[in-house]
């Protein structure tokens, strides 16, 4: 009996020394803690995301001293520091071009890259909106590029969309290297690696965290965020060492919170890498101190500059100028800064290429519009201006609608605008009836796919 309580004591001595892979945070007073060095590639997981209309994003890179960068697109820009490597995604089905596909495999082919991004939060309808089964089909034209390629990275992993998509995978024999993740929670470091835990067990997959950040949802403004900077800060000190230690995570990159948009802006305040005077914050501070890339070649500029024209009656009619949150009863929209409008905002070179620029409009499918009042002479005449494409080529007509804003009366609509996949220009002209001296523009989209447009002048002829 003596002999059989030695053998179970011993065994429970071997148990409770066990590392436990889920994480140690919490250990009790006198443990002896064993900490392991991170070496090799767990030296160079740290990367950040920055599309190119990002103010100073390659300064930006430079500073936070990243060892991997992308921008939600497939084109490389030849303004990335050197030593930071630069992986593509294919954002959405529109991105899956012959033209893109061509790009990406000449960057392949001169060693520039090694690894590409599938599809961004292929589940919101306000970002990739692709059906599983739409990913799948178009997934063979990815895998043919050759190098390791990352699973889509749905904003919820709770709707089942990445399990149909890996389960499908599995069943038509297509290739995913490793699994991509977004998390944007509370300031838990455990929460976040059980969760990368978990995903690791399911597919037996390395893991790539693509975007993460503190988030407080649904607060309104960024001062009731409930998350303040200090638990922010923490967090950040305690999950990149877990996330260094993890071999099955191979990169991480955090999401600026001071790129926020709509209900974002509030959510990530203090996940912010930087201020609104592009400095970096405490937080950015730590970030850039952790693990820095010390090859890192310096920025470049890389701010579009809209050219003057003082004879332009539209406001920001190259869509380059800015957002502001367009506030109505049933909803929040990150409007471009003159015009009003619903269910309408920018889109970025990472969602669709300008006509020029970064930015272009975009009338989201169903119903949405963006309108402009400008000021006119009466009887004059005016000429305008606007290019235009769509998401899918369904033969879909827009036109321009042309009213006298105080009599709410239609003066004349433009003829329809392609309906091709490609930029194209629409010019017209309008003459002013006697009495109107406020003339409103409107574009409504109520069809079934996306409208984008770019660069709307109207000037007097």
């Amino acid at each position: 009996m003596k002999k059989l309580f030695k053998i179970l004591l011993f065994s429970l001595l071997i148990i409770s020394c066990e590392k436990n892979i889920i994480g140690d945070f919490d250990g009790l007073a006198g443990d002896p803690i064993i900490e392991v060095e991170p070496t090799g590639d767990a030296l160079l997981k740290k990367g950040v995301c920055f599309a190119n209309k990002t103010t100073r994003w390659s300064h930006k890179a430079n500073e936070l001293g990243v060892h991997w960068m992308y921008s939600w697109g497939s084109t490389m820009s030849n303004k990335i520091p050197e030593n930071i490597d630069f992986v593509p995604m294919f954002w959405g089905k529109g991105s899956v071009s012959d033209l893109k596909l061509d790009h990406v495999k000449e960057l392949i082919a001169q060693g520039k890259i090694n690894t590409v991004l599938g599809f961004n939060e292929p589940d919101k309808d306000d970002q990739a909106n692709m059906k599983w089964e739409d990913a799948i089909a178009l997934w063979p034209q990815l895998e043919a590029l050759g190098v390791p390629l990352g699973a889509p990275a749905p904003a919820n992993l709770s709707n089942l969309w990445l399990e149909n998509f890996m389960k499908a995978a599995k069943e038509n024999n297509l290739r995913v290297d490793y699994i991509t993740v977004h998390h944007y929670a509370g300031p838990s470091v455990p929460a976040l690696v059980n969760k990368l835990k978990t995903l690791h067990d399911k597919y037996g997959l390395p893991i790539w965290i693509t975007e993460f950040a503190v988030a407080d949802w649904g607060v309104a403004t960024k001062e009731d965020n409930r998350f303040s900077t200090e638990l922010v800060e923490a967090f950040m000190k305690g999950v990149l060492p877990e996330l260094d230690k993890l071999d099955f995570v191979q990169r991480y990159s955090w999401f600026d919170g001071s790129n926020g948009a709509g209900a974002g802006v509030a959510a990530l305040y203090t996940s912010s890498l930087y201020d609104e005077n592009d400095n970096l914050t405490s937080l950015g501070q730590i970030y850039a101190n952790h693990r820095p890339n010390i090859n890192v070649g310096p920025g470049i500029d890389t701010d579009f500059v809209v050219p003057f024209d003082p004879d332009e009656l539209m406001v920001n009619g190259h869509f380059e100028g800015g957002t502001y949150s367009n506030v109505i009863s049933w909803g929040t929209w990150d409007a471009p800064k003159g015009w009003t409008g619903y269910q309408s905002t920018v889109a970025y070179d990472d969602v669709t290429a300008p006509y020029t620029g970064f930015y272009s409009a975009r009338l989201l499918k169903g119903s949405s519009a963006l309108v402009q009042v400008v000021d006119v002479e009466e009887t004059k005449t005016y000429v305008y201006k606007v290019h235009s494409k769509w998401a899918e080529d369904f033969g879909h007509k827009m036109k321009v609608v042309f009213k006298d804003d105080v009599a709410n009366k239609k003066i004349k609509a433009s003829d329809a605008l392609s309906s091709s996949t490609d930029w194209a220009e629409h010019t017209g002209e309008i003459t002013i009836p006697a009495g109107v001296t406020k003339l409103r523009i409107t574009l409504w989209n109520d069809k079934d796919e996306h409208f984008y447009f770019d660069d709307f002048s109207v000037k007097l002829k």
